[in-house]
């Protein structure tokens, strides 16, 4: 760290077999099997995206197996390197929201310096899942400063995402009539109910191109579309590629 951030501090350039022998030599050394960068893409495409359950799914899929990797000899350094490591790309995760450099680091700084005056770790595991629901909580605080009647309006949204909704659905969760509803969320949100469910369905719609292998028709289906041309067609408006588009380009 401080030879990052001194002034005074030299960097040298570390040297390195251009060769790929020593990784050969270190893989036949070690057995280990190392979490795939599939689950952990997922796990923070749900961190930025502010969708909890969905986080908690992916950080269950993402530790199910494997290691963070062993990165020295002495296995409580090793642990505190692995929650380093995933602290950063947390952090990397919360600046691509909206929020500040400064509120960013202060948070990953905190964190690190929390996981450096641990005498123990008992679960790597939790002590990772804690300092991610802390970057979860930051970027879910950029997300939602709305009053609690839209919140309300918002959930119901998001919980029922792939049901056919309509307008009346949306503000039957409200105590204010139609147009008082729709306004309130226009001003809160700056996009009218429908906007906001078309681009939940959206960011839904990636979510399945990018981690599961349904057809485009079912997901369309799926997220209440019975006309997988009018899926395409509002998937383009919002992101400005057809779905197939995505799916070759991001599928993993």
């Amino acid at each position: 760290y401080q030879a990052l951030f001194s002034k005074q501090a030299t960097i040298s350039t570390p040297k390195f077999d251009n060769s790929l022998s020593f990784v050969e030599s270190f893989s036949n050394k070690t057995k280990y099997s190392y979490r795939s960068f599939a689950s952990e893409k997922k796990l923070l495409y749900y961190l930025v995206h502010g969708d909890e359950n969905k986080f908690n799914l992916a950080f269950k899929e993402f530790t199910s197996k494997g290691t963070y990797g062993i990165f020295s000899d002495n296995i409580l350094r090793s642990k505190k390197n692995a929650a380093i490591i995933m602290t950063s790309k947390f952090s990397y995760a919360a600046s691509s929201v909206g929020l500040t450099d400064e509120i960013v680091y202060k948070l990953r700084d905190r964190c690190i310096q929390k996981v450096e005056s641990k005498t123990n770790i008992i679960s790597i595991d939790n002590l990772v899942y804690e300092i991610g629901m802390l970057f979860f909580k930051l970027i879910l605080s950029k997300k939602s400063d709305n009053s609690a009647n839209i919140d309300a309006m918002i959930n119901y949204i998001k919980t029922n995402i792939h049901k056919n909704l309509s307008v009346d659905d949306v503000i039957s969760q409200s105590p204010y009539s139609k147009s008082r509803a729709s306004a309130i969320f226009k001003e809160e949100t700056g996009k009218t109910i429908i906007e906001y469910i078309s681009e939940q369905k959206v960011l839904e719609a990636q979510s399945l191109l990018i981690f599961s292998n349904s057809s485009i028709l079912d997901i369309a289906v799926d997220l209440g579309y019975g006309d997988q041309s009018y899926f395409t067609k509002v998937f383009s408006k919002y992101t400005g590629i057809t779905p197939s588009k995505f799916r070759k380009k991001f599928h993993i």
